[in-house]
């Protein structure tokens, strides 16, 4: 895979536990990874709910191989947020990862 494709520096972004200042559990979003990757807008449509406008915005997101990533976390990138709906890996050459994500309004 050349580099030079994967030319927007991203963060992953899991959901795990950890203890507040009480001792008690808490669970919220940390950094997981932050790496190069290729970010393509798929397609995009507007709906209106409840009386106000919406935007649904797909993206692929491809990296280099990574077998860590897991659908349900999200990719960061410039202030938007991305969930990861599935993670298409390149098993055959191991040479990259495809993430499909759905932009979080």
């Amino acid at each position: 895979m050349q580099a030079g494709l994967l030319n927007n520096r991203v963060e992953i972004w899991h959901f795990h536990e950890t203890e507040d200042e009480t001792g008690a559990t808490v669970q919220q979003w940390a950094v997981f990874l932050r790496l190069w990757a290729d970010i393509r807008h798929l397609s995009g449509s507007q709906t209106i709910k409840a009386d106000t406008q919406t935007e649904r915005v797909k993206a692929s997101i491809r990296i280099r191989f990574n077998e860590k990533i897991q659908s349900g976390m999200q990719v960061r990138y410039r202030g938007e947020i991305y969930q990861i709906d599935a993670v298409l890996h390149d098993y055959q050459k191991k040479t990259y990862t495809d993430l499909v994500c759905l932009k979080v309004e």
